[in-house]
Order: C-alpha cells, then sequence, then structure tokens
C-alpha cells in the first residue's frame, strides 16, 4: 500500500482506500505505462491469452510486414475460443520497447513494441492513447470507446461504477462500458460516479446526475464532495458546510467550516480552525479540538494537537500520547509513525511495535511493508523482522504476490519470500 494523490482534490490517501477520506472521490488504482508511438491493437490481443503461449506463437509466426487485419481477426478468435481475461500481467521494457510478464515470471508478450501510453484495465476496459486522444479497448483488443476524448496526466479516467468520465474541448461529460456516450460533454467537471451518483459542475454550481445521466439533484451547491456512505458533504454558501442524503434531504445541518466525507460512520468536520468527528445522525462524537483534520481507518484516527500526532479511538479516547512528528492511518493492523526524522509503526494497542529506526517505511500490504534505511529498500513482517533485506535500490509495495524492485538500474519483481520471480533485466517496469 502507497499514498496516492486524490485526483479531484489533491489531498493524499491511501491506494487501497475506496474513496478520498476529504471529497469522497472513488479512488482507483492507476498504474499507467507511459510509452512512446501509438498503439497497435495485436498487442492487447495478444494479452487476452491467459497462459500467453499460443500468442508467443502466433507472434513468432507472424509477419509484422504484412496481414496485419488477417492476424488481428485470428487473434480475435483465438481469444475467443479460450475465453481468456487479462488478469496479473505487468508492463515492462528493455531496450525502449515494451511487453508484458505475467505473475508466473513468464515474459507473455515479448518486448517488441512502442507506445504512446496504456493504462491497466478496469471493469473490463483499458485506456489507450493515440496522437494526444484518448478511448477504450476491451480484452480482445477491440476499440470499445473510440480515441476521440483529450487526455489529461492528472486525471484518473479509470471506470467507476460502470461509467468513465471523458472529455472534449473543456467539457465533461461519461461513457459507458459499452461505449456508449450516456452522458453529452456539457459539464465544466465532473466527479467519478459514486453511491450511483456522479457530482458535476455547470455555471459555478453543483449538482449531481445518474447513470442514466438525468439531473437528480439540482445545480444549486457552491461545493459538494461525492456520496460516502449515503452522504454527500456539501455547501450552499461556500462558507457553511452540512450533509445531504440521495433525495436531497438535510441530513446534518449546515453549521460546520469545513467537511469531510463519512469514513466507518464518522465524519470529520471543522469548527473555528479545529476538527473533530460526528456520525451520521450529526451527534459530535468527538469534539472539535484537534488542530489537523484525519478519518478513521480500521477503528482509529490520526489527529495532532499544537504540531504532535497521536492516535483516537470511536469514543474519542487517545490510544497513544501526542509524542509523534507525523503519522499515517491504519493498514493490516498497524501504522506508521515518525520520530524526527525516522520511521516506525504502532499497532492498534497504541504499542510501538516497530521502532522508529528507518529513512521512510510505507503501509503494510500482504503482510509485508516497504521501508527504507541508508538509501536502500527492503521488507519487515508484522513482527518487525525485515523478511526481505534491504539490498534494493529501490521497491514498490506488494500487489498480486509481487513486488517491483529496482537493482543495478534495472527491474525485476520478487515474490513475498524474497524470491525473484521476474529477473533484474529490464530498464522500466509497472507494478501489478
Amino acid at each position: 500500500m502507497a499514498l496516492i494523490k486524490c485526483s479531484e482534490c489533491g489531498h493524499e490517501v491511501s491506494d487501497k482506500a475506496k474513496s478520498c477520506p476529504k471529497c469522497g472521490n472513488p479512488i482507483k488504482s492507476k498504474n499507467g505505462l507511459n510509452w512512446k508511438k501509438p498503439i497497435l491493437s495485436i498487442v492487447v490481443l495478444l494479452l487476452v491469452l491467459g497462459g500467453g503461449y499460443a500468442a508467443w506463437q502466433l507472434k513468432m509466426n507472424y509477419d509484422e510486414q504484412s496481414g496485419n487485419d488477417e492476424m488481428a481477426d485470428i487473434l480475435k478468435e483465438e481469444a475467443n475460443q479460450h475465453n481468456s481475461v487479462i488478469k496479473g500481467l505487468a508492463a515492462v521494457c528493455k531496450d525502449g520497447k515494451w511487453g508484458f510478464v505475467n505473475t508466473d515470471g513468464e515474459e507473455v508478450v515479448p518486448c517488441i513494441y512502442d507506445y504512446d501510453k496504456v493504462e491497466t484495465f478496469s471493469e473490463g476496459l483499458a485506456l489507450i492513447l493515440k496522437d494526444k486522444k484518448h478511448g477504450f479497448i476491451n480484452t480482445k483488443g477491440e476499440e470499445i470507446v473510440p480515441c476521440k476524448y483529450d487526455y489529461s496526466y492528472e486525471i484518473n479516467y479509470a471506470f467507476s461504477e460502470g461509467m468513465c468520465r471523458v472529455q472534449i474541448d473543456g467539457k465533461w461529460g461519461f461513457v459507458n462500458t459499452d461505449g456508449e456516450e450516456i452522458v453529452p460533454c456539457i459539464y465544466d467537471y465532473v466527479f467519478s460516479f459514486s453511491e450511483g451518483l456522479a457530482c458535476v459542475h455547470k455555471d459555478r454550481k453543483r449538482g449531481f446526475i445518474n447513470a442514466k445521466g438525468e439531473e437528480v439533484i439540482p445545480f444549486i451547491y457552491g461545493s459538494a464532495n461525492s456520496f460516502s456512505e449515503g452522504l454527500a458533504a456539501i455547501s450552499k454558501d461556500y462558507r457553511n458546510e452540512g450533509f445531504i442524503n440521495a433525495k436531497e434531504e438535510e441530513v446534518i445541518p449546515f453549521i460546520y467550516g469545513s467537511a469531510n466525507s463519512f469514513s466507518e460512520g464518522f465524519a470529520c468536520v471543522g469548527k473555528d480552525s479545529k476538527y473533530g468527528f460526528i456520525n451520521k445522525r450529526g451527534e459530535e462524537i468527538i469534539p472539535c479540538i484537534y488542530d489537523c483534520p484525519g478519518h478513521f481507518s480500521e477503528g482509529l484516527a490520526c489527529v495532532s494537537i499544537n504540531g504532535k500526532y497521536g492516535f483516537i479511538n470511536t469514543k474519542g479516547e487517545h490510544i497513544t500520547l501526542f509524542e509523534y512528528d507525523s503519522a499515517d492511518w491504519f493498514s493490516e493492523g498497524f501504522a506508521t509513525v515518525k520520530k524526527g526524522e525516522k520511521w516506525g509503526f504502532i499497532n492498534t494497542k497504541g504499542k510501538l511495535i516497530v521502532p522508529c529506526i528507518y529513512d521512510y517505511a510505507d503501509f503494510f500490504s500482504e503482510g509485508l511493508a516497504r521501508v527504507n534505511k541508508d538509501h536502500k529498500w527492503g521488507f519487515i513482517n508484522t513482527k518487525g523482522e525485515e523478511a526481505i533485506p534491504l539490498i534494493y535500490k529501490y521497491a514498490c509495495s506488494f500487489s498480486k504476490g509481487l513486488s517491483k524492485v529496482e537493482k543495478d538500474d534495472k527491474y525485476g519483481f520478487i515474490n513475498t519470500k524474497g524470491d525473484l520471480v521476474v529477473p533484474c533485466k529490464y530498464d522500466d517496469a509497472v507494478s501489478f
């Protein structure tokens, strides 16, 4: 698990979170691949062949100078026969050319392709970039959404609840997974769908539309977050915030200077530059006495007083002293904490399990957390033991049982035992 920036508000959030705790925007992992020339549909068709062998054989027998259409038809037919889906594939680069490896370490698509950009599959579709325009392909390599939409590197274009936002000439709309433009590009900006509704902007006001494109909550709000746990934080006058439900009923009055989205039944709210927490009935369970807003994760929230960080439970009880210079939320029963310039880990009882000895420490993911000391990366387990030695120039958090690592300026993948599944022989790679 790692920190990424919410594509809507810029707030740092775990890449494992379902939504941004600040604005409610659905979080989708975005492992984009920056490639150099327009995509060939052939490579994606190769990917759908789960075992990779049939695709390899077809590719090796293919003369790139002729027969493109015929080969594409063959590959599509082959994909249909295998009823294949894309899963467990990572892009790798060698000598400026890109291919794919699977979780068994097999190079199922050779590194022979030049691309502009391809992103990972989301709800059966993947973004492709051609001549500064983007569209989407399915797992058969068919272009479901034509490459006619404008592209921005800062935006997360992953599908959410069957819909993905698209942009033409500064106006936004939505396409569905069938490639239909359900919502025309007429809005000034749009958030991703969450709980059946999407927050959209028009003429400096915000409202909500449903998956049919119908405007179900009128454009009368100065600010609005996406729905989370049945409620959305909104403001009519840009100053006082409260919460409404999907029927536009005022559930929590507009009395707060700021309000974040609900997480685990609680929302962080602000009054006079101090922060506390309310429940869904609007009861202030934890008074607004803290300096920094937070959110609950695994029943605990990180808050600060006088520049020092600690943790509280849902009753407002302090489970740690306010003694840390920085801290983050819990993941798999542990949270990172910082003293001085060093990082360590505490458990949900507030006990320091891993002393603050690391230059950097990340969230636990699949039972391991990546750590850095003396410019080398490795992994510790939940006992605080260095399960994978700190020998790598760089390492990513585990995903699908593998971690991308860098050694001697080359990239490969290790498993949770530290074994090299994919040798460090690639010039670049993207995590699974």
